[in-house]
């Protein structure tokens, strides 16, 4: 089945955090998680916010896009695929896109922080399908954690792609973006 719409990890699927800013994850608090897998998430004050931006702009100029992104994106768009963000993570993740070069790919961006619930949580996925106005059968999610992304889109009915860089390839998995092109013909 050819998707409507194919959503995309930003995190270590298109784009990866240099060393040393990889450590900054470590300093920024996670929610409990609940039941059902993932966690909702509550947007932090503005307060925090204010005082977290610094740090988590110098992260986002950290990022580079892998080097096969920007060549697959392009194919995908070329052949007529509608492309859009599905990420833990914070409206940080639009400075992330800027700073790899990639935000021009994608017609939505849904973040954790903003839907309420981080992935493997069925509500992100929920959030991320209504912004683009397709079923979750039409979708397709391209990740690199398979409790996160692989089980979590299953779970919420789009069928998922596990970007497994390095380690032992799977059946169910591919080792880089490039892989994607095979399986959508």
């Amino acid at each position: 089945m050819k998707p409507a719409v194919i959503f995309f990890d930003f995190g270590d699927t298109i784009g990866e955090l240099r060393p040393p800013f990889h450590l900054l994850r470590r300093l920024l608090p996670a929610a409990p998680p609940v039941a059902g897998g993932g966690r909702l998430v509550t947007r932090p004050p503005a307060w925090r916010r204010l005082l977290r931006r610094p740090l988590l702009l110098a992260a986002a100029r950290a990022y580079r896009a892998f080097p096969e992104s920007a060549e697959v994106l392009s194919e995908l768009r070329r052949r007529g695929y509608r492309l859009a963000i599905c990420s833990n993570n914070s409206d940080i993740v639009l400075d992330q896109l800027q700073v790899t070069g990639l935000a021009g790919y994608f017609e939505t961006v849904t973040y954790s922080e903003e839907a309420g619930a981080e992935k493997p949580h069925p509500l992100i996925f929920q959030v991320a399908l209504r912004r683009m106005g397709v079923d979750a059968s039409q979708a397709w999610h391209v990740g690199d954690s398979h409790p996160a992304d692989m089980v979590g889109a299953q779970q919420a009915g789009l069928f998922p792609i596990w970007v497994k860089r390095g380690g032992e390839p799977s059946p169910e998995s591919i080792p880089d973006l490039k892989g994607l092109l095979l399986r959508v013909g």
